[in-house]
């Protein structure tokens, strides 16, 4: 029966095919070389449309496999002309293929902007805490994830999401957007590239942002991008939108998915101290009043340094999971000049916010560094990244002069030129601020005769550990 199907004079061919192996090896070769191209593209990353030094090795490896496969098939090296041979033709084969999907972008693919689109979903990492902020409240005690995913579907916020991308195309050949080289580029560039900024940060950081496109004839459009944090500044108009509001102020609109709600506080200016809500307190009329006041804050309510700060209302919320099991979180909404609703129904039901503890540990960093630092600009960032090698400069507050600075308080908001940046801390806590600009010479003056130290670690000056001069 073997020998019906395979003749004798074929037995020590492995193949009774012989279109079986060519057909094979090559769909094999031109499978592997498009991956080892596209993973020593990502490992060499280089900002050409085609990266030379990655086909070459994509070729090189695949040369050699294809040689072994050659030679295990014909049991020799007899044929390996002629499998180069082979092999220069589907490599060439290969290149002709990469070469214009890589100098069109996927022929288009990924430097167009969908349309027809019924709703965009955006997920960015905001690195800066200007609108999002991982660390402001539980996300997952209120929508069962940490993910913040704003969903917009009025025409006009789809537009300005829409532009926000185009932008980013638009830069395309000059950026490139891995996350690895993009801050090198990004340097180099001329000022009109600096598009859609934010006024006088100096900030080259980049950020992860992504595009989800839900179109009206029911496919889905994904893009993703490391670009410049600055470029995003478009996004800061949205604030007030409801897929927004959720994440920024959760405990105003989903007080009531609690299961219950204790430890309700009026917290100081310096978020140390706290006085507990009296008895003429209702949630419901203050939530109401602070949602109003929200959604008539300006446009730049994000980066607005305009405002008087007053401190915070906490309270804690719980949520019984089970007979045995209960979650529990704490949660806060800040409160300045501009929610006049809220302060005045605060004022309505005589509740006033403590005064604070002035024998507390409060120092201020002076913003005169060798290197460019955001956290001069942007109040209560989720993080700080700084450099070891700088040295700041800082000094130790007396209650006398805490008592006088803090007036001039802001927790949130962006400054045009760099400020003094205020850190203070208790046993159980610490907070920083900056210092309002237009008050800062004052507070320069009253630290004339204060001691100025130095250390690199911004993190030990803010969280007020003791210190050695450097």
């Amino acid at each position: 029966m073997i020998y019906l199907r395979r003749p004798s004079e074929r037995a020590n061919n492995p193949f009774t095919n012989r279109f079986f192996f060519p057909l094979v090896s090559t769909s094999f070769i031109i499978l592997l070389q498009i991956i080892l191209y596209a993973f020593f593209y990502l490992v060499t990353y280089s900002q050409a449309s085609i990266s030379v030094l990655s086909i070459m090795l994509s070729i090189m490896i695949a040369d050699v496999i294809y040689i072994i496969l050659d030679t295990v098939a014909n049991r020799s090296f007899r044929h390996i002309l002629k499998a180069s041979l082979h092999y220069f033709f589907v490599s060439m084969l290969v290149v002709l293929v990469i070469a214009p999907v890589n100098l069109t972008k996927g022929f288009g693919f990924v430097t167009n902007v969908p349309t027809g689109i019924d709703y965009v979903e955006v997920i960015y990492d905001d690195n800066l805490s200007l609108m999002l902020s991982y660390s402001k409240s539980d996300q997952y005690f209120y929508h069962d994830s940490y993910q913040m995913t704003m969903k917009f579907t009025e025409d006009d916020d789809i537009a300005l999401i829409t532009s926000l991308h185009q932008l980013i195309i638009d830069n395309y050949y000059d950026f490139d957007y891995n996350a690895n080289n993009f801050n090198a580029n990004y340097a180099n560039i001329e000022d009109e590239y600096h598009l859609n900024t934010f006024d006088g940060l100096d900030y080259s950081g980049t950020t992860y942002i992504s595009f989800t496109y839900h179109l009206q004839n029911g496919l889905i459009v994904s893009r993703n991008y490391n670009v410049n944090y600055n470029w995003l500044a478009s996004l800061m108009t949205l604030y007030q939108k409801p897929t927004v509001e959720q994440y920024r102020i959760p405990l105003a609109l989903y007080y009531d998915q609690a299961d219950s709600i204790d430890s309700i506080q009026l917290i100081d200016k310096l978020k140390l101290t706290g006085t507990d809500v009296n008895a003429d307190f209702n949630l419901d009329a203050f939530t109401e009043a602070y949602r109003l006041d929200y959604q008539n804050l300006p446009a730049d309510g994000l980066l607005s340094t305009d405002y008087v700060y007053y401190g915070r209302l906490s309270a804690n919320l719980c949520k019984y999971q089970s007979k045995e099991s209960t979650y529990c979180t704490t949660d806060y909404l800040d409160i300045d000049s501009r929610f006049t609703r809220t302060l005045a129904y605060l004022n309505s039901i005589g509740m006033t916010f403590p005064e604070s503890d002035y024998n507390v540990k409060a120092r201020i960093i002076f913003p005169e560094t060798d290197e460019a630092f955001y956290g001069f600009q942007i109040a209560n960032p989720d993080y700080y990244s700084y450099s070891t090698e700088q040295l700041y400069n800082y000094t130790e507050l007396s209650s006398e002069q805490l008592q006088a600075v803090i007036p001039y308080l802001l927790p949130y908001g962006l400054t045009a030129e760099p400020t003094l940046l205020f850190c203070v801390s208790s046993d159980n806590s610490s907070s920083t601020f900056l210092i309002d600009p237009q008050h800062e010479d004052e507070v320069r003056t009253l630290l004339t005769d204060n001691i100025i130290k130095q250390n690199n670690d911004i993190y030990n000056i803010i969280y007020g550990y003791e210190l050695n001069e450097d």
